[in-house]
């Protein structure tokens, strides 16, 4: 007896799951661009482009922050080393007297 060959209805099911799995990533994608649920295109362009204008002044902000951060820590470094200088001169300064008056001492 031939066997009677097995009816092929995956490939029917598996594109029906790609279009759905394509439908739920395209409505995730519309929702976070600021569409509602029910209709999810309605007024998009305006949602869409207030959304990328608060992405780049936020980026600007962070990077603004980033800026001045750099900028006070190198002030500070400028100021440490410069205290750092002062210091090691007054300790020169001292020693030079010190070693005068030792010599003064000794004559």
């Amino acid at each position: 007896p031939s066997r009677r060959p097995k009816k092929k209805r995956n490939a029917r099911r598996r594109s029906k799951k790609i279009s759905r799995l394509a439908a739920r990533q395209q409505l995730a994608e519309l929702l976070r661009c600021g569409g509602s649920k029910k209709r999810p295109k309605r007024r998009l362009g305006l949602k869409r482009r207030r959304a990328e204008q608060e992405a780049k002044e936020k980026e600007e902000r962070a990077a603004q922050e980033q800026k001045d951060l750099e900028a006070r820590r190198e002030a500070a470094a400028r100021r440490a080393s410069s205290l750092r200088r002062q210091q090691k001169e007054a300790e020169e300064k001292a020693r030079a007297e010190k070693e005068e008056s030792r010599a003064g001492g000794q004559r």
